[in-house]
């Protein structure tokens, strides 16, 4: 259940996802001459050499190297146009083709532009991930029967229980299904095959705030504003920063410190 657990890298350090400073620019051109463990689905890497099936083997491997050393930029790939990726591979180009042999002199020229277009991109990007959560916020608040509360979440009650209420101070067993407003799964703890168990006080405050107003053997739809998710830092790299998320949520068992209801 990691997904739930409030991320403790963005406690008080909200600053450094919102800035690229020279240092890491440096850190990650210098990283292009390595290579890390390919993690993206095997599928997809089997699409992409399909289409290098005329290559020499040897053209082939140098093809998902590049695309191993392209997994490890994907904030440009979020952050920036297509059209605007081909000037970005010439100066990664000119580096690693020695045409370029001590980057330091354009990152010192460039540095504080580059983090001013960096916090930009990232600034929309977060604005308009709001932007569509408030619209998903609002779709959700308006099924009948749905309720939402003054943080802004949004809970829907598909299946009532009868066992105690949860406090913060209680230790729960549930099983869930989380996805962004798209649809996409980012965790699941019934695809583990296995239920969940927390102290609730551990979870983001969404969570926190729903599971009191569920009781045991219940299960709900929680509709989550990124306030009282995580925030505009996210929680990469399946859940952007801004996003709204979104819960199907079963409470199997309150484990400790349960109040009221019936003992199941």
């Amino acid at each position: 259940h990691e997904a739930l657990v409030a991320p403790r890298a963005y406690i008080g350090c909200k600053h450094n996802r919102q800035t690229i400073g020279i240092d890491k620019m440096m850190r990650s051109l210098a990283f292009l001459s390595c290579v890390r463990a390919f993690t993206a689905p095997r599928t997809n890497v089997q699409r992409a050499l399909a289409l290098r099936a005329g290559d020499a083997p040897d053209d082939k491997t140098l093809f998902a190297l590049g695309v191993n050393v392209a997994t490890q930029l994907n904030d440009i790939r979020t952050l920036f146009k297509k059209e605007e990726i081909p000037k970005i591979v010439e100066g990664i180009t000119a580096y690693l083709s020695k045409e370029v042999v001590d980057p330091k002199p354009v990152l010192v020229e460039q540095g504080n532009a580059i983090n001013q277009l960096i916090q930009q991109r990232m600034a929309s990007a977060i604005d308009d991930e709001k932007a569509r959560g408030a619209e998903a916020v609002a779709a959700a608040a308006a099924v009948e029967g749905a309720e939402q509360t003054k943080s802004g979440l949004v809970i829907e009650h598909v299946k009532d229980g009868i066992g105690p209420f949860p406090t913060t101070a209680s230790t729960v067993s549930v099983h869930y299904v989380g996805t962004l407003i798209d649809g996409t799964v980012f965790d699941s703890s019934r695809a583990r095959g296995e239920p969940a168990q927390f102290a609730v006080k551990q979870v983001i405050k969404g969570w926190q705030e729903a599971l009191q107003l569920m009781q045991e053997g219940g299960t709900a739809k929680l509709t989550i504003p990124a306030d009282i998710a995580y925030g505009d830092g996210g929680s990469p790299p399946n859940i952007p920063g801004g996003a709204t998320i979104c819960f199907e949520v079963e409470l199997l068992k309150v484990l400790t410190g349960g109040v009221g209801g019936l003992i199941l």
